[in-house]
C-alpha cells in the first residue's frame, strides 16, 4: 500500500456499441485525507455516476470492469467484491443506482494486511504505516477495523470474475498477498486468474513486460475447478481484453 499517502487512481472499463472500450480514469481520497472506507465510497461513487449517464457516453450499464494497480489493485478488489454491501456504499454523488462492477484486474494487490510484510523496512504494525494511516488505528490493535478492509472478507461463491497479476520479486506488497485472495476466491468456487510472474517488481510495466513471458505461472479457478500451468498465457493486453470480453460477455 506504498501508495497510500497519495491520491489512489482506478481504471474503469465499459464497453460500448459498437464493440469498443471507453475508458475513466478515477482519483480517490488518499489515507492522508480521509480514513477507509472512503476510498471505496468514492470508486463506487464513479460507478454509479458512470452508470446513470450511460446513455448519455453510450456505455453498457450491464458491462463495468475495474482496474488498478498497488493500492488501486486494492481498490480494484474491494469495488468488485462488495457489490451490495450497504456498510461499503456510501452515499457520494449520484445514489440510488447500483455501484457494481461486472468483472476486475487488480495488479499488486495489498489483501491482508497484518500478514503482509515489512515494506521496505517499515514496520507496518506501527501507528504511522501505510496501512495503519488507511484504518485509522495500527493495525494489530483493531483487528476487526482490518478485516472490513481486507478484500478477502468479501470472497463469496457467484461473486464477478477476477485476475490478479503480481511480480514475485515485488519488494513493496509480497506477491502472497494476492494469493492468499485467490485461495479464498477459489474456496469460494468463485471465478479468478492469478498470474505470478518471476523476476518482475512493483510495477504493472514490469509484471506485463515481454522479458518475462513464458516464465509466469498462472492458477485460473472456474466451478469449483482449478488448473495450473507455467508459461501461457502471457500477462498482456491481449490477455486481458480477452478475459474482459469473455467476464462481460462480450462477443
Amino acid at each position: 500500500m506504498s501508495d497510500n499517502g497519495k491520491s489512489g487512481a482506478n481504471t474503469i472499463a465499459a464497453v460500448f456499441n459498437p464493440l469498443g472500450w471507453a475508458v475513466a480514469g478515477v482519483s480517490v481520497r488518499s489515507s492522508s485525507q480521509a480514513k477507509f472506507p472512503a476510498q471505496v465510497f468514492d470508486i463506487k461513487s464513479a460507478i454509479r455516476w458512470l452508470r446513470a449517464n450511460a446513455a448519455k457516453f453510450q456505455l453498457g450499464p450491464n458491462r463495468f470492469a475495474i482496474m488498478g494497480d498497488s493500492s488501486g489493485g486494492w481498490e480494484t478488489d474491494m469495488a468488485t467484491l462488495t457489490g451490495g454491501v450497504a456498510s461499503l456504499e456510501g452515499t457520494i454523488g449520484t445514489t440510488g443506482v447500483s455501484s457494481s462492477g461486472q468483472a476486475g484486474v487488480g495488479f499488486l494487490n495489498p489483501t491482508d494486511f497484518l500478514q503482509s510484510t515489512a515494506e521496505g523496512g517499515l514496520n507496518e504494525n506501527a501507528a504511522n504505516s501505510p496501512e495503519s494511516l488507511l484504518v485509522g488505528c495500527a493495525i494489530q490493535t483493531c483487528p476487526n477495523t482490518v478485516a472490513q478492509a481486507d478484500p478477502i472478507t468479501y470472497a463469496h461463491a457467484n461473486e464477478p470474475p477476477l485476475m490478479l497479476l503480481h511480480g514475485q520479486s515485488d519488494p513493496i506488497v509480497p506477491f502472497q498477498q494476492s494469493v492468499l485472495l485467490y485461495d479464498a476466491l477459489k474456496a469460494k468456487c468463485a471465478n479468478a486468474q492469478l498470474f505470478l510472474v518471476p523476476g518482475a517488481g512493483h510495477s504493472t510495466p514490469d509484471v506485463m513486460s515481454s522479458s518475462h513471458f513464458g516464465t509466469q505461472t498462472v492458477r485460473t479457478t472456474q466451478n469449483c475447478q482449478e488448473t495450473t500451468g507455467v508459461g501461457s498465457p502471457n500477462p498482456s493486453w491481449a490477455t486481458i481484453t480477452a478475459f474482459l470480453r469473455t467476464a462481460l460477455n462480450v462477443g
